[in-house]
């Protein structure tokens, strides 16, 4: 079953041939139900995915972007985590 899964196009849906693959698909359908829940998992993302995709369609495409860049090379954390030479206790003071 795996190999006919990676064979297919992921435009195709995925018909069971058998009663033991089509037990297959339905855990898988049931883990992906559960695993949209988790965070930075792919069904999370493909949920996150179906949901901008549905407000496209009811609201339009949207007409103004906002883009959030902190500058990491000046957080305190991140020169931290990143092994800079300065402690935490001189960017905080």
């Amino acid at each position: 079953m795996c190999d006919r899964l990676s064979q297919s196009d992921e435009a195709f849906v995925f018909k069971s041939a058998t009663p033991e693959e089509h037990q297959v698909l339905r855990l898988l359908k049931e883990v992906n139900v559960i695993n949209t829940h988790v965070p930075a998992s792919s069904a999370a993302r493909v949920a996150m995915r179906n949901e901008i995709q549905a407000m496209i369609m009811s609201k339009g495409l949207p007409s103004f972007y906002i883009t959030i860049n902190p500058a990491d090379v000046y957080n305190p954390l991140v020169n931290f985590l990143a092994g800079a030479a300065r402690g935490m206790e001189e960017s905080l003071s």
